[in-house]
């Protein structure tokens, strides 16, 4: 939550530096998981719960170090590297859907990567209490110990580790100031995974979807994944020749394309008649429409530096977060499927603008860089503006994994995305730059002020959904409260320090 404080107070309410709570924070979400589904999980979740625990301790061992080294690579500017929570963050949310085995020896791999590098980028100067070596070789011990005595396919998830080092270094390399450590961990180790989901697709074995609107998440994340990652080493490679970016930006485009029509136009088939012949889907389509052709010209307008009265500029990027909220509650309670497809598409959207901002097509370009950059912040400063992608990807990914999405319970557990970023976020970000007096941390803006308004709104938006959402009648215990009250309060206080 962007709880920016401009007021100049020098309060602070925790005397710590903000990367130690972030620490004390992601070992609490994971103790606080392993809490929820105590006595509930079987032999294996519980050595994947093992797994995290694990990454999480190892994390905060080579983040700490890190910490205090040269830089290994061009971050984007943010309060740390969040190595701990971007290592941590599908893991834990795999977890929680039955399975991360694979996912967490990926992140694990990369955090090994990472150790491999210490001893030549660490700060000799400084005592050290644990030589940078021994930190590799535990991590190296560790990994194999995960790998060889809780997993039958030793081979394939070594290869999947390979594949998310050698992204998590493409990326970072070829992306310079985009992404921090941690935010790289978890794109590159989702994007492996979503890619091979496809590959999977395209070679017909579909059995493990039982609902065609997964299958078409999958299908449009995984090729947008493709050309977005394609487009960060074809910049690099051509950066400056405008003809042969043009080119090749457009070759790969046409092979997609290529590739779209031979293996899914069965699929194009099923989405124009299960979608656009249907009533319903075809309703609420057009209010999206409708609500997009009034609101991003309002929007826009708001984010001149020229008009008389100047917002200021946080207020006019939480805007984006209103809209967010009036476009997805009432899709979400009629289709979350529908919903769930239509954020795959605004994704790969997204991505398909940032890479026409960067491949210098002639007048586009142009104009989609002036349309974007009014609305960028510091974080925004490599390569690629991707704020507005993970904002898209915070809402969706509650969404895309709550399944079936016709069950009232899956529906109200996707609603958590929206409840942190469109109404959480928001509200924190509002009341602590007009109110915030109190920093949470040491080079820490975020406010005591604003995390506390953005825990009461999204706890009066979780009793709003239940009285709405879910059945008459649903019974909930006060342990229910109180793990949904934990975790809100959990999840506020992490975006506050990150």
């Amino acid at each position: 939550m962007k709880k920016d404080d401009d007021s100049g107070s020098n309060a602070v309410l925790i005397p710590l530096d903000a990367r130690y709570l972030e620490h004390a924070v992601c070992l609490g979400t994971t103790l606080l998981i392993g809490s929820c589904c105590r006595g509930q999980i079987s032999e294996e979740e519980r050595y994947s719960y093992l797994e995290i625990l694990l990454i999480n301790l190892f994390a905060v061992l080579v983040e700490e170090r890190i910490a205090d080294a040269s830089p290994v690579y061009g971050q984007r500017h943010a309060m740390s590297s969040g190595l701990a929570i971007g290592s941590l963050l599908l893991p834990w949310v795999l977890y929680t859907q039955g399975g991360c085995h694979t996912m967490a020896l990926s992140s694990f791999g990369v955090l090994l990567f990472l150790g491999m590098m210490l001893p030549w980028v660490s700060g000799r100067e400084r005592q050290q209490w644990i030589p940078d070596e021994l930190i590799f070789l535990c991590g190296l011990v560790l990994y194999a110990y995960l790998s060889f005595f809780y997993s039958d396919s030793r081979v394939y998830d070594a290869i999947i580790s390979l594949l998310c080092i050698a992204c998590f270094h493409g990326i970072m390399q070829y992306a310079p100031f985009t992404f921090t450590l941690g935010e790289g961990v978890a794109l590159s180790s989702g994007s492996v995974h979503v890619v091979l989901e496809m590959w999977r697709i395209l070679l017909g074995d579909r059995v493990a979807y039982t609902s065609p609107i997964a299958l078409c998440i999958v299908s449009v994340v995984g090729m947008s994944l493709v050309l977005f990652l394609s487009s960060v080493l074809v910049h690099q490679l051509v950066q400056r020749r405008r003809g042969i970016s043009l080119a090749v930006h457009g070759a790969a485009c046409i092979a997609v394309g290529i590739v779209v029509y031979h293996y899914y136009h069965e699929g194009v088939a099923w989405f124009i008649e299960h979608i656009v012949y249907d009533m319903n889907r075809r309703k609420i389509i057009i209010f999206w429409i409708a609500t997009l052709s009034v609101s991003l010209p309002f929007m826009m307008m708001l984010g001149r530096r020229d008009m008389p009265i100047v917002l200021p500029h946080t207020m006019v990027r939480k805007g984006f977060h209103a809209l967010a909220l009036i476009l997805f509650i009432p899709s979400l309670v009629l289709d979350s499927g529908l919903l769930g497809m239509a954020l795959s598409i605004a994704l790969a959207a997204f991505m398909a603008l940032e890479i026409i901002r960067i491949s210098h097509v002639p007048y586009v370009s142009r104009y989609v860089h002036s349309c974007m950059s009014a609305f960028v912040d510091s974080r925004d400063g490599g390569v690629f503006y991707v704020t507005h992608m993970t904002l898209l990807l915070g809402l969706a990914l509650p969404i895309w994994i709550s399944q079936p999405w016709d069950d009232p319970y899956a529906r109200f557990a996707s609603l958590a995305g929206i409840m942190a970023t469109g109404v959480g976020d928001a509200m924190a970000s509002i009341v602590g730059t007009l109110y915030g007096r109190t920093k949470i941390a040491y080079n820490c803006n975020k406010t005591l002020e604003g995390s506390l308004a953005g825990i009461v709104s999204i706890s009066f938006s979780w009793i709003v959904a239940y009285m709405f959402i879910l059945p008459p009648g649903t019974p909930h215990g006060p342990m229910d409260v109180a793990w949904l009250m934990l975790a809100t309060i959990a999840s506020s206080f992490l975006e506050s320090i990150t």
